[in-house]
Parts: C-alpha cells; structure tokens; sequence
C-alpha cells in the first residue's frame, strides 16, 4: 500500500503542476478568449483523466501483489475504458470540426500527457520484479 501512495503522489504532482501550466498558459492574452467556446473545461479533462490515472494504478498495485502475470492485462483493460470514453468526450469536438482547432490540440495534449503518465507508472509497477 505504501508503494501506491508513493506512486498516487507522484502523479497528483504531475498532474498538478501540468494543470497549472496549462491554466497560465490559457491566461496569456491571444489564449484567453478561446477557452470560452471549449466543449469541456481543461479541469474537468484533467479531472477525468486523473481519475483514470488513479484507478489504474490502484487496481494495477492490487493485481501485481496477487498475480503479477495479469499487471499488465489490467493496464491494457483501463486504458481501452480510458480511449472510450475520450472518444465520447471528443465526439462534440469532432462534430464542430471547422470552429475550434485549439481545442482539439488541448484535448490531444491533455491525452498525450497522461498517456505519458500512465505508462510511466505502469513501468514503475511493472519492473518491481
């Protein structure tokens, strides 16, 4: 349990500080107006996908200190549920396809990153052994 804290605040560090830039970012005067018209608010893709984050390495901690052969099953399962349900959040975004192109850039740098954190953890879980 205490290696899943050590991993859960890593990546509510990243997370944090990545949202913060992210934020600062949109504050700058050519960004700020275009965060108005988005479809989902960068908090709430940040929300969801460190939502996701956590459930992952949870049940990846639980799974490896059970049967470690099947860590890498469950890193599989949570991040198909993950892409299905950035496919429905992205879908209004496809839809409105000629109207706002940094949103789609916001919404793909926000899966990229955590794509990127994720799989660091599950590397991390994995190469305990």
């Amino acid at each position: 349990m205490n290696k899943t804290l050590i991993l859960l605040k890593k990546s509510a560090l990243i997370t944090l500080l990545f949202f913060l830039l992210h934020i600062l970012i949109f504050e700058t005067k050519t960004l700020n107006g275009f965060q108005e018209n988005f479809h989902h608010q960068i908090w709430f893709l940040y929300l969801i996908s460190f939502v996701f984050s956590v459930l992952s390495v949870v049940l990846m901690q639980k799974v490896s200190e059970k049967n470690f052969e099947s860590t890498g099953f469950v890193y599989i399962v949570i991040l198909t549920l993950k892409m299905a349900v950035y496919y429905f959040l992205l879908q209004p975004i496809i839809d409105n396809s000629s109207e706002n192109n940094i949103e789609k850039i916001n919404f793909g740098i926000i899966v990229i990153l955590f794509l990127i954190i994720d799989t660091v953890l599950a590397s991390q879980i994995l190469n305990k052994k």
